[in-house]
């Protein structure tokens, strides 16, 4: 996976320098957004040992005219058997045997690296049109987590996907597609992953809105069960750059937890 990782990071700063220069900047406003939160996810997908996860990502997010660029560098602690890894911040089986080897019983360290950029390519034009904003995405996953102690899979992974909302009155619709190239950790033949999700949501005051959404996406192993999930949110505009996302999620199948708590918070700065 290694040899797509040089011109996957060409064609990203690509898009993102295309988009910078093709669009004028807007004065006084915030230019960056720093992103945190929180998450406990339980479940033992498949296997006969709960796992346990946290999950504490940080991220530094550079917000220009028709796109943004981030960095995400996570804290994670895991208390499982081997079967199971942390992909994209979440536990996901990654072995079919039932058990694997059992790992350190306390497991915490620093996650694996992901860089994500996303391009701005249409608006939605609003209400009296039927069509809905469109956002391509990038990633690449840096393997910078510890595999022998199941914070990743020591591998490279990269992904392409494409972001859909729309705005109808109160309402808002919003779905997302992604396929990312797996990287195989040595004795595993892992499959990519195929990911859709889609939601609704209803702003119930001007800084506080609420949604729930559904997310699928295709098992890595061969033979045992997708991950699918239903999350709902509260999203709670504190200040007009601080932001609090509380947010509850439940597993539908093995594959998934069998559910996940947590929160995120985000600032914007750099007003210039």
């Amino acid at each position: 996976m290694v040899k797509w990782i040089r011109p996957f990071l060409w064609a990203l700063c690509f898009v993102v320098t295309v988009s910078c220069t093709s669009q004028s900047w807007s004065q006084e406003r915030e230019h960056f957004e720093l992103i945190t939160g929180f998450s406990y996810l339980e479940g033992d997908f498949g296997t006969d040992t709960t796992a346990q996860t946290v999950y504490m990502p940080f991220t530094l997010r550079y917000l220009g005219q028709r796109f943004d660029v981030g960095l995400t560098v996570p804290f994670v602690y895991k208390d499982s058997s081997g079967a199971i890894s942390i992909i994209n911040g979440r536990p996901i089986r990654i072995r079919d045997d039932p058990i694997s080897n059992v790992i350190d019983l306390f497991a915490p360290g620093v996650g694996d690296l992901y860089l994500k950029g996303r391009v701005y390519l249409f608006d939605d034009p609003g209400v009296e049109s039927f069509l809905p904003a469109i956002t391509p995405t990038a990633r690449v996953k840096f393997p910078t987590a510890d595999a022998s102690e199941g914070l990743g899979t020591g591998e490279y992974d990269f992904g392409l996907g494409l972001e859909v909302d729309k705005q109808i009155e109160s309402f808002f619709l919003f779905a997302d597609f992604g396929y990312t190239f797996i990287g195989d950790p040595p004795g595993t033949n892992l499959r990519d992953q195929i990911a859709v999700g889609s939601g609704v949501g209803y702003q119930i005051l001007k800084s506080l809105s609420a949604s729930v959404s559904f997310a699928w996406s295709r098992a890595l192993v061969s033979g045992t069960d997708d991950p699918m999930d239903i999350t709902t949110n509260v999203s709670w505009k504190i200040t007009r750059t601080f932001t609090a996302t509380p947010f509850v999620s439940f597993g539908l199948t093995d594959g998934s937890p069998d559910y996940a708590v947590g929160f995120s918070l985000s600032k914007r700065f750099g007003r210039f």
